[in-house]
């Protein structure tokens, strides 16, 4: 395909406007002047669950490395350094919640003078058009985008991405020239993350769907409830038989309306006035109406009715929050399948910046417990699984996320500690994986010279 038909295709692709609106909360509510007055927009309210629906699973969506049976663990060991150092985890935050937020979001790897060699950027799908084989892999791709020139001037430029190299455009007075092209044999370095749950879904399709309508309809519910607390729910004054114009207060000033509303002291009129109040209206109809809301919303994402404001007289227990989670859990083990192969190809993209091959390997990335997404979630589950005997030490100290000096101190101790025994032997490693003590004066007289 040509750079022209694919640069048109790129400036024509834009994201969903009033999906971004929806979930930056700044969409305003339709149909205002059925049942509630034009000027209640002043006490507008937004009941933002699509954006929580998002967030909530974004924030679960955790990579802690890479793994594959047939790579190089000193390939592994160079993906998860460059992992750390390229700030891939926010990358990837922005990149899942983008694909969550919209169906769609690119990765765009290329060259860097940095310490890995490569550098990672996240795009919407404003600005970038990809040609697709039939099995959805990228063959072709134009990335445009806002940059800098040697003077420091504001310029747009579009990268063509090819089988066999990549050109760099600018955009002068409506033209594009070409400013740069070098020559490349590899994978295209654009990579969709897309968000995509039917067949159909080739552009992927956004997770606020599912709770839009009831957005709206608990927003609409919270704005009738300012309305009401602002109108409603004080008593209501009366004065029977008194003549405002004839009421005062206690320093002898006429009183006002605010003055009736606020409950200031009144002097009324004559001895036969009578002074009362209605009952504030009952709210509790409409506080039920929200928490309906909250409980479809839950059903529908898998949201714990707790994240939702939904308190019951009795606390739930642990393992009913464990319960409910489930739901959730499994939505977010569904995204990590979605999204895998999208990081698996970023992986293989990085690495063929270094030369590396891993074509037909068996690449994945190593997600984090969903049930336990927090680093002192899963320190916590290390520790005990070590406890328990169930990993070594030396693989919990691998997942508690020390630094490469802290993971070296404590292996070396390890190693030593390994090397002399609790009673002051060699201890040597047989090749069933067992120990073995050395017998006599030759084993004692070793550790005197250890």
């Amino acid at each position: 395909m040509s750079f022209e038909s694919l640069l048109a295709k790129a400036e024509s692709s834009l994201s969903n406007p009033k999906l971004n609106s929806i979930y930056d909360g700044e969409l305003q509510l339709e149909q205002i002047g059925v049942s509630i007055p034009p000027k209640v927009r002043a006490l507008e309210m937004r009941w933002n669950v699509p954006r929580l629906a998002v967030d909530v699973l974004a924030e679960a969506l955790n990579i802690d490395g890479f793994e594959g049976a047939s790579v190089d663990d000193e390939v592994l060991r160079r993906l998860r350094l460059a992992w750390s150092g390229l700030h891939m985890d926010a990358l990837a935050q922005q990149a899942h919640t983008e694909a969550l937020v919209q169906g769609e979001a690119f990765l765009v790897v290329g060259p860097s003078d940095n310490a890995h060699g490569v550098m990672t950027t996240v795009h919407s799908r404003d600005g970038v058009a990809v040609e697709q084989t039939w099995d959805g892999q990228i063959e072709e791709a134009v990335v445009t985008f806002q940059s800098k020139n040697d003077n420091w001037s504001d310029v747009v430029r579009a990268v063509h991405y090819m089988p066999g190299g990549i050109d760099v455009y600018q955009q002068s007075s409506g033209l594009w020239g070409l400013i740069d092209s070098f020559e490349w044999v590899g994978r295209v370095p654009v990579i969709p993350l897309r968000n995509v749950s039917r067949v159909g879904d080739r552009h992927g399709r956004s997770d606020m769907d599912l709770v839009i309508d009831y957005g709206n309809a608990g927003s609409r519910t919270f704005t009738l409830l300012q309305l009401a607390t602002e109108m409603l729910s004080l008593p209501q004054k009366y004065i029977l038989g008194g003549d405002r114009e004839r009421m005062r207060r206690e320093d002898g000033t006429k009183i006002s309306l605010d003055d009736l509303k606020l409950g200031s002291l009144l002097l009324t009129p004559s001895a036969d006035s009578k002074v009362g109040q209605l009952p504030g209206a009952d709210l509790n109809q409409i506080t039920l109406v929200i928490k309906s809301l909250a409980q479809q919303v839950s059903a529908m994402t898998g949201i714990p009715p707790q994240a939702l404001g939904l308190e019951s007289a009795n606390p739930a227990s642990a393992e009913a929050m464990r319960v409910a989670k489930d739901r959730l859990i499994s939505r977010g083990e569904k995204k990590q399948a979605i999204f895998s192969s999208a990081w698996e190809e970023w992986a293989k993209v990085v690495c063929s910046f270094w030369g590396v091959d891993l074509e037909g390997a068996g690449l994945s990335p190593v997600w984090r417990d969903i049930a336990s997404p927090s680093a002192s979630a899963k320190a916590q589950a290390l520790l005990q699984a070590h406890a328990q005997g169930v990993v070594s030490a030396r693989t919990a100290r691998d997942g508690l996320q020390l630094t490469p000096e802290q993971a070296q101190r404590e292996n070396a101790r390890e190693d030593a500690s390994y090397a002399v025994g609790a009673r002051g032997v060699v201890i040597d490693s047989v090749a069933d994986g067992g120990v073995a003590e050395p017998e006599g004066r030759a084993g004692n007289d070793a550790v005197e010279d250890a």
